[in-house]
């Protein structure tokens, strides 16, 4: 249950593409393919994909035609738990219609799923066991579904966000993206199964809401990073060498503005973002203001990657958090180093793989410079993409993640 993920399931259909989408639809088909169990596959758009099953899933169509009004109010309002419920981040003409239509659906008899609750759609899906991908309400109605049916469900988390300590304030609290922590906390406290994808969120979920949880680290499809295809025609890159940094147009966690004063500190270094559109105020913003070093490109259809890692001299990554990046997983593949502003990976595998600037933009210019001027360190390059395949192979992890719904799913029905 990863309830955006159609854009990668079918590169045809606009959208951004997130880590959670990326990692749920690829354990999602790996299953399918590995295990003997029929997966199937939630997605919400305001039109059915015209496939019913691909890659031997079956995809599971929430066809809201509203969706695409949701997405556009969440990129320019925060919601808060407390009077006047909205904030306006974003002024936008849009809005003197959207909202009110928004209202006018709230109000109706069949409102919109997902929100938090225990869901009419969900209660006709037709399983064994819920795995949701994430804590936002997509979740939220998931695990409240699956309890009011008296069928087990399993929680994924997508980041370190997830694990935030604020839940525990209650309604008081309301995350970046509007989410409140009764609702997240309720969550974590709820599900059947949680499962984690570093050590240190297995022991912030201990320390922090006292649950225990299984450990399942992120996947990867090393086959594919083997022998990179052709770009497909569309596609242009810069000259080479190039920085490449990969996320979405938001303040928090990704801070594409951090990009550019790295940039602008490099001016004789190019550096290609893969920006995903989500906040429209900053994706206005970086793109007015972008040194001219910077291209900057909305979405790269996810078989183009290979080929655009192949072309890198280095990742860069400017999160203040994360949860374990795909990005990281791609760049050792592909041997490009990494250069990460906060994010320290936990893997053993990654640990002696690039440099982490604590925080610091000098010292993760200086690091890129270096990179760029010298070449990467061979010596730290060697054996990592074996490393890799040994830890992160997607059929290892999706059967470990099959085997845990499956003895779940055991348990309750006793």
């Amino acid at each position: 249950m990863a309830p955006n993920a159609l854009p990668v399931i079918d590169p045809n259909i606009p959208g951004p593409i997130g880590g959670i989408e990326t990692r749920s639809w690829l354990f999602a088909r790996t299953m399918a393919r590995c295990c003997d169990s029929p997966i199937s596959f939630v997605v919400r758009d305001a039109v059915a994909p015209q496939q019913s099953t691909i890659a031997g899933v079956r995809i599971l169509p929430l066809v809201e035609p509203l969706t695409a009004v949701r997405r556009a109010i969440a990129s320019s309002v925060v919601r808060r738990p407390q009077f006047p419920w909205l904030s306006i981040r974003r002024c936008s003409p849009n809005l003197l219609w959207q909202l009110p239509l928004l209202a006018l659906a709230k109000l109706s008899p069949y409102p919109h799923g997902l929100s938090g609750g225990a869901d009419t759609f969900l209660q006709s899906v037709q399983t064994d066991v819920f795995c949701t991908f994430g804590v936002n309400p997509a979740s939220a109605s998931t695990v409240a579904t699956a309890l009011a049916r008296g069928l087990p469900a399993a929680l994924v988390l997508g980041s370190d966000g997830d694990l935030d300590p604020r839940f525990l304030e209650g309604a008081d609290y309301a995350n970046q993206y509007g989410d409140r922590g009764d609702m997240s906390l309720h969550l974590l406290q709820s599900a059947d199964l949680i499962v984690v994808q570093t050590p240190l969120q297995q022991r912030l979920l201990k320390e922090r809401f006292g649950r225990e949880s299984e450990l399942v680290v992120n996947p990867i499809e090393v086959d594919a990073w083997t022998n990179p295809a052709p770009p497909s025609n569309s596609l242009e890159l810069p000259s080479e060498p190039f920085v490449l940094w990969i996320g979405r147009a938001d303040h928090t966690p990704k801070q594409p503005g951090k990009v550019l004063e790295i940039a602008r500190a490099l001016p004789d270094v190019q550096f290609l973002m893969v920006m995903n559109p989500f906040d429209s105020a900053v994706d206005e913003a970086i793109r007015k203001t972008h040194p001219p070093n910077v291209i900057i490109i909305a979405r790269i259809a996810p078989d183009d990657m290979p080929v655009v890692f192949s072309h890198a001299a280095a990742l860069l990554n400017t999160s203040s958090f994360e949860g374990f990046p795909n990005t990281f997983l791609q760049a050792a593949l592909a041997e490009v180093p990494i250069v990460s502003l906060s994010v320290k990976p936990e893997s053993t595998v990654l640990l002696p793989f690039g440099t982490c600037a604590d925080g610091n933009l000098g010292t993760a210019a200086e690091a890129l410079r270096q990179i760029v001027e010298s070449g990467p360190n061979q010596q730290q390059l060697k054996g990592l993409r074996a490393a890799v395949e040994d830890t992160h192979s997607a059929d290892q992890q999706a059967r470990t993640l099959h085997r845990l719904l499956c003895e779940l799913t055991r348990r309750r029905q006793g």
